[in-house]
């Protein structure tokens, strides 16, 4: 998926109806920006934009165009035409007349683009859906397992895209990486549960009498409402149903960072290795 740029299209058109203005015995100095314009865009968008992979039918037809634009300019005999000359009433019309048969070319080809216009969600913020979903959750998340960052924004443009099944999965996904950290938090070292499924997860904290409860009652209604809903391959969660999972997903998240310790830092790695290390054991001076 790639982002392109609405004004950079509105720019080529404008690009192309200035050559089209030209009209018969302009001097070719009085156009020159409007053809080196239209020229210059035209080629950017046949070879350098976004657009060039998908371009089907008007290829051939803008090549044409590029060409009859440089005869503007450019004489039989190579050379540039005197800039204060007139502008070839004969080199204009084939210029118009490939221009006008690029404009037609061109309008079937967006007309018929994979292009789409996404809409709000619930009020959430699409540029925040699609480039950072993250920061709906709280700023310590990332610092403190970074490798959430993934899924958080998977998860968020699945939900700009209106793809609630596949928003699901990641969410499950980021949720279940939490769990694994807030687990090694409260269980002190116990090992994770063989079946990593939820109900393992809470089953062995609430034997255990680990973890916080609002948090187990979180994961637990979770499990019940949603996690058992995702594994059924006939089942499917629609946006309403993906954007109360992501609430609910986000309030279990929010109350099992407290207890998540932060990351070590350098300085103090240097001093847990340091410790760490064997102590250099000096030998005795040898008896005389």
């Amino acid at each position: 998926m790639l982002r392109f740029s609405v004004p950079y299209v509105w720019t080529l058109t404008e690009a192309l109806v200035a050559l089209q203005s030209i009209k018969q015995g302009d001097i070719l100095s009085s156009q020159l920006f409007a053809i080196f314009n239209g020229e210059n865009l035209l080629h950017q968008f046949l070879y350098q934009s976004l657009w060039k992979e998908n371009l089907r039918v008007c290829i051939q037809p803008g090549v044409e165009l590029e060409n009859a634009i440089k005869n503007l300019y450019i004489g039989d005999d190579g050379n540039p035409v005197k800039s204060d000359d007139e502008i070839a009433s004969w080199r204009l019309a084939m210029m118009q007349q490939k221009l006008t048969a690029f404009k037609n070319v061109l309008e079937a080809e967006f007309m018929t683009a994979a292009t789409y216009l996404v809409i709000p969600r619930r009020g959430y913020d699409i540029a925040t859906l699609i480039d950072a979903a993250e920061v709906i959750f709280p700023p310590g998340l990332v610092e403190k397992i970074s490798e959430i960052k993934y899924d958080l924004r998977e998860a968020g443009k699945c939900i700009a895209f209106d793809l609630g099944t596949a928003a699901g999965f990641h969410l499950m996904r980021a949720l279940e990486t939490v769990i694994k950290a807030y687990w090694n938090a409260v269980m002190e070292g116990a090992p994770l549960p063989t079946n990593r499924n939820l109900g393992a997860y809470i089953r062995e904290m609430e034997d255990a009498h680990r973890g916080d409860s609002k948090v187990l009652g979180c994961l637990r209604q979770i499990k019940d409402l949603h996690r058992n809903e995702l594994i059924h391959p006939e089942e499917k969660l629609d946006l309403d149903q993906a954007i109360a999972l992501l609430g609910i997903v986000q309030s279990a998240i929010v109350f099992m960072l407290v207890a998540i310790p932060e990351p070590p830092t350098p300085e103090t790695n240097s001093v847990i290795e340091a410790l760490a290390a064997p102590a250099e054991v000096k030998s005795l001076p040898e008896a005389v």
